[in-house]
């Protein structure tokens, strides 16, 4: 039994081999035949069209995975302009470092602009409108600086004007008194250098009331007129000095010998004036009579000839 199945199975191989082989050569035998059949049903184009299919399939997936790339990169691209945001929005800089930034920020655009061909510039209405107002603001700027050059040259010229006015000086003769050997009072000129001013005799008198210098007084040169007299106005009418002076002039502790004394040096130094003959006194504004205890007549006015010794 075993040796005639092993027998069958030889024999089953055998007729397999055959039949293929046979097969083999019938179409081996018809290939032409066989070749014009799928021709005539186009049985070429199929697989042909299921290899273009599939070739654009596979172009469709590449597409796909492109685009994928793009979208992962301008996801990148948002992500670092948005850090770039924050970091603008950080505190500021100080202004140092924002200078240099600045600096190497217009460095590139600077070679940019150098490596392009130079263009003709163009003219533009903007700059021709612009222009006229630049020139306005510049010479208003110019003519505010010339004012304010002509008023401080003007104010210069003031200043230089009260300067000299200040140094220029004049004479003037003032009476002092000396005491002689004999202990009488005799009535001495002295020439002062005053500031040169519109109101010489008014110069003269207080200068007068000031008493003398120390130079004056250390060569004997005495003022019987009282310390704290003040000159109030002075006023000439018609040869006439009308001196108003306080009331401390009319207290004087030496006598009437210091009284005649100190009335003498005001009517003497007033009348070196050529405009001034005489001089009546005033007490605060009021005219009076005497002056002192021993009553030296002052109702009138007084002039050189009035003191006669």
């Amino acid at each position: 039994m075993v040796i005639m199945g092993k027998k069958n199975t030889s024999l089953g191989c055998f007729f397999w081999l055959a039949f293929i082989l046979l097969v083999a050569l019938l179409f081996f035998i018809n290939k032409d035949n066989i070749a014009r059949v799928f021709e005539k049903t186009n049985a070429v184009s199929i697989f042909q069209k299921k290899e273009s299919q599939e070739e654009k399939q596979n172009e469709v997936d590449l597409e796909g995975i492109q685009n994928e790339i793009e979208k992962i990169r301008a996801a990148e691209k948002d992500e670092e302009n948005s850090s770039e945001e924050k970091t603008e929005a950080a505190p500021e800089k100080p202004a140092e470092q924002v200078q240099k930034t600045v600096k190497k920020n217009s460095e590139p655009e600077k070679t940019k602009t150098e490596d392009k061909p130079k263009e003709e510039k163009k003219p533009s209405t903007q700059k021709s409108n612009e222009k006229p107002a630049k020139t306005e603001t510049q010479t208003g700027k110019k003519n505010s600086e010339t004012k304010n050059k002509d008023e401080s040259k003007k104010e210069e010229a003031k200043l230089e004007q009260k300067k000299e006015k200040i140094s220029e000086k004049r004479s003037a003769k003032i009476y002092l008194v000396k005491i002689d050997s004999d202990g009488k009072l005799v009535r001495k000129p002295v020439m002062r250098q005053l500031v040169k001013t519109d109101s010489p005799l008014t110069d003269a008198i207080n200068s007068l009331l000031q008493g003398p210098t120390t130079e004056e007084a250390k060569q004997g040169f005495r003022s019987f007129i009282p310390p704290d007299t003040k000159l109030l106005s002075i006023e000439v009418k018609n040869g006439v000095a009308e001196v108003n002076i306080s009331e401390d002039f009319q207290f004087n502790q030496y006598g009437i010998e210091a009284y005649q004394a100190q009335l003498e040096q005001i009517v003497f130094t007033a009348c070196e004036f050529s405009t001034v003959s005489s001089v009546q006194f005033l007490i605060n504004g009021k005219k009076k009579e005497y002056l002192g205890a021993e009553g030296i007549w002052i109702g009138s006015p007084l002039s050189v000839n009035s003191f006669v010794r």
